[in-house]
């Protein structure tokens, strides 16, 4: 039904399956932008959502512009602009352009069903949701919403890092195809984030073949992994991926790689590549702040979760110190220690 006007007032006419709606706004601006966006939430199956009445004679902001306002405002020129860019462009891309005063928990929801089914972990989804947050806090506090819903975060799950076999590794590289076999053989030998792996090439090859050059997808800065035979040999027949998405890539390596091994232990992802990378280097006795270099971490602390994996070689050492062992040296006087003890003339 068209706009229409009623005395002082404009009216939506809106029908939805479980009802018609009629709601009334001061300015015929503020009808259609109401009309446009319930529309767009009963074609992504979400019911109408009312107006609220405080922001109803209020500015109004599409999404889109204010992810962008909050992008410029907070994180340009910041440590995490790369993955905040990335972040407010996936809101708009699965929202669309609403109107923000319109937004409510079901768009929430919408990108929850959106994010686990491409597989993002409970902390990235959560990370996501806190850069919502802080778009919508900005709303708030222009007065272009009443506030902000209540969105719940999810919380971190304590669990150990998932580490493949070397039997489990076989096992799956034989159910890929020949291309996502050879990405997965780079990552465990060179430590790639899977966004890292696919734009690799015989170009990245350094150092008369002995290294490899990856550039940080996170950190924006490049660095040098030792480099394994058996993937200079990959990276020499050329590219690892055959122009796929990195979210298609994950979807391969879900349905080939971890069906294989175990269909059900969703915590063999792509990124398990890297932590079995990680362990093998440590349990190996690679220091740790090496571990941190090749790994391309910026603080040693998120390389200090493979602590465990290192051989327990302090006993031997401790005791050589403790034991002294070298006969040139002498071996101090036990001196008591009690109420009955003289203490001795300076």
């Amino acid at each position: 039904m068209p706009i229409r006007r009623r005395g002082d007032r404009w009216q939506a006419d809106l029908k939805a399956p479980d009802r018609r709606w009629r709601v009334s706004f001061a300015t015929e601006a503020e009808a259609k932008i109401w009309e446009a966006d319930q529309q767009a939430r009963m074609a992504r199956g979400l019911p109408v959502e009312p107006p609220r009445s405080s922001v109803a004679h209020g500015p109004s902001i599409g999404l889109k512009a204010a992810c962008e306002r909050t992008f410029e405002n907070r994180w340009v020129r910041t440590k995490t602009e790369k993955i905040r860019r990335g972040q407010v462009a996936q809101l708009v891309a699965i929202l669309g352009d609403i109107q923000v005063r319109s937004f409510s928990l079901h768009e929430v929801d919408e990108l929850r069903r959106v994010w686990n089914a491409d597989c993002n972990s409970a902390g990235t989804i959560r990370n996501k949701l806190s850069a919502l947050r802080v778009v919508l806090q900005d709303c708030a506090d222009r007065g272009e919403i009443d506030k902000v819903p209540a969105i719940e975060l999810p919380r971190y799950k304590e669990k150990k890092d998932r580490i493949l076999t070397l039997e489990e590794e076989e096992v799956g590289l034989a159910a890929c195809r020949p291309w996502l076999c050879n990405l997965v053989m780079v990552i465990l030998d060179t430590g790639a984030r899977i966004g890292e792996a696919v734009a690799l090439g015989p170009d990245d090859i350094i150092k008369d073949g002995r290294w490899l050059r990856i550039w940080g997808e996170k950190t924006g800065s490049d660095r040098a992994v030792p480099l394994p035979a058996r993937a200079a040999k990959i990276l020499r027949e050329g590219p690892l991926s055959p122009g796929t998405s990195v979210s298609n890539v994950r979807n391969h390596f879900i349905n080939e790689f971890r069906a294989a091994i175990n269909p059900r232990d969703t915590q063999i992802t792509p990124h398990t590549l890297r932590h079995t990378y990680a362990s093998r280097l440590v349990a190996g006795g690679v220091p740790l702040p090496t571990v941190q270099k090749y790994l391309g971490h910026t603080g040693i602390e998120m390389t200090m979760r493979y602590i465990t994996f290192a051989p327990d070689t302090g006993w031997d050492a401790a005791m050589s110190v403790l034991e002294r062992k070298s006969h040139d040296e002498p071996v101090a006087q036990v001196v008591p220690i009690g109420p009955n003890s003289v203490p001795r003339a300076a």
